[in-house]
């Protein structure tokens, strides 16, 4: 069997654990692996041949990217290449059991690369967020004095991002909790795994007094039912709310993920636990807790180079 017709029926029967956003970067990398092996057999391509194949795509191969300069091939970042590493070990494990193939992935190290560097919001900023979510522009007319009102969508836009700050939760887990997956009177939120579970679990995260406030006055006004979706909004609506109501708040770089790293930030602070945060985050390693420990380090050296007690005693 040739490695084109074997990706047919991956791409056909092996993808329902993943998320439709995986399941896509997958399905356009492999096809780009195609392009290489496409017409060879299967079982033909050796341990030699995959080696080749990453040495080629770290040191040669240069995907077309956009800069501020325009349209320009460039070397693939190590987490591009760890982005194939992925798609192709899964795609054989699939054929290994499909197909019953050779492994010529096996022996291939996974692509080690540096965290891309965190940026948490400031309190600052947050106080800004929910401003702007809360009110409207502020209005002055001839008649009238200034004045501000209340945006349309208030109760709703603050329940979801204090609910977003206070659990730390993916866009794609919110986007699966239900109403009934939420406790109002213990602060636990129930995090459904996706899909079959085979990839995530399910786990339970916390709400503050405020954030539970926010979202009794939310539902206080809304007719639902208990199975019905906590927000009722999906992934691309929650990128364009943020989005919009960063640009009204003037905080640059507004975006769900920094809310989920504000999170982890203020959590060590608070509690300077990888382990438990680990597990409130979803993430299968401490990789990114201790990336997000060693983020607090540089801030508390930061703050200590400002504020030693010796230095402002005895300058």
């Amino acid at each position: 069997m040739k490695f084109s017709k074997a990706l047919e029926g991956y791409l056909l029967f092996a993808p329902t654990k993943y998320a439709a956003a995986t399941l896509s970067h997958y399905s356009d990398t492999l096809r780009m692996v195609e392009k290489h092996f496409g017409s060879r057999e299967l079982n033909s391509i050796t341990s030699e041949d995959m080696q080749k194949y990453f040495n080629y795509l770290k040191n040669e191969y240069k995907p077309n990217r956009i800069t501020r300069l325009g349209v320009e091939p460039t070397l693939m970042t190590a987490a591009g290449v760890e982005g194939y590493w992925k798609a192709i070990r899964s795609f054989y494990n699939w054929a290994e059991t499909a197909v019953k193939c050779k492994r010529p992935d096996k022996n291939i190290a996974r692509p080690k690369y540096m965290l891309a560097p965190v940026k948490a919001f400031t309190r600052e900023e947050l106080k800004c967020i929910m401003y702007a979510a809360e009110w409207s522009t502020v209005a002055k007319t001839e008649v009238k004095q200034a004045y501000r009102a209340h945006r349309s969508s208030y109760k709703k836009d603050l329940a979801l991002l204090r609910f977003m700050l206070d659990t730390g939760l993916r866009v794609g887990e919110i986007c699966r909790v239900r109403i009934e997956d939420v406790d109002l009177e213990n602060g636990t939120v129930v995090v459904r795994p996706f899909g079959s579970g085979q990839k995530t679990k399910p786990r339970i995260v916390y709400l503050g007094k405020s954030s539970r406030h926010s979202l009794w006055v939310y539902l206080a006004d809304k007719e639902y039912d208990k199975s019905d979706s906590l927000f009722g909004v999906r992934e691309k609506g929650i990128l364009t709310l943020i989005k919009s109501i960063g640009a009204k708040a003037g905080v640059e770089d507004c975006h769900p993920y920094r809310f989920r790293h504000t999170f982890a930030i203020e959590y060590l602070r608070s509690n300077r636990d990888p382990f438990s945060l680990k597990r409130l985050l979803g993430h299968s390693t401490l990789d990114m807790s201790n990336h997000y420990l060693d983020i607090l380090e540089a801030d508390l050296a930061h703050f200590h180079s400002g504020a030693s007690p010796v230095d402002i005693i005895f300058k």
